[in-house]
């Protein structure tokens, strides 16, 4: 072998050994947590609901299929401004049970919350699972909860929710 090429191999071989001698860390230095989650429960009052654009709707086996609704009302409680809902449905005639699903934004002075629903028509009261980003001033927020119908057909609406924020 050349003189060169040894001698290279060998302070790489130091080098290594060197650096695998050294003590190793028996613990993660930092006993408080990287990030904190605070979770912060609210609740609003959701309509009374007006249809703004009525999208599509017909009758296949007794089913009646709704698409693309356009549903706008105020929020007031903990959160405040107005709602934006585009929904779908498909609901049995005769028994008023289904499901419904959409997207739905909520516009407040601070920011938006953009998010999905869905839910199930029982007797045609609705009820569902409702998840919403945070934009804007709400940025990195996460609102999480459900929606509950207050009566037969009252298109009014109680929020019981969460707003997660992951921290930093």
């Amino acid at each position: 072998m050349e003189p060169r090429i040894i001698v290279s191999a060998a302070a790489l071989i130091a080098v290594t050994a060197l650096g695998c001698d050294g003590p190793q860390p028996t613990e993660f230095p930092i006993s408080a947590p990287l990030f904190t989650t605070t979770k912060t429960a609210i609740t609003a009052t959701i309509g009374p609901l007006v249809v703004a654009v009525p999208g599509r709707t017909w009758v296949s086996g007794g089913i009646v299929h709704t698409r693309d609704q356009v549903q706008v009302g105020p929020v007031s409680g903990n959160i405040v401004g107005t709602i934006s809902v585009v929904a779908n449905a498909n609901v049995a005639l005769g028994t008023l049970d289904g499901t419904g699903f959409g997207t739905l934004t909520i516009t407040t002075a601070v920011g938006t919350w953009e998010g999905s629903f869905q839910g199930r028509f029982a007797g045609a009261l609705f009820a569902d699972k409702v998840v919403a980003q945070g934009r804007g001033g709400l940025d990195g927020l996460k609102l999480m909860g459900s929606f509950a119908e207050t009566g037969p057909a009252t298109n009014t609406y109680v929020l019981t929710a969460e707003i997660v924020n992951p921290g930093s």
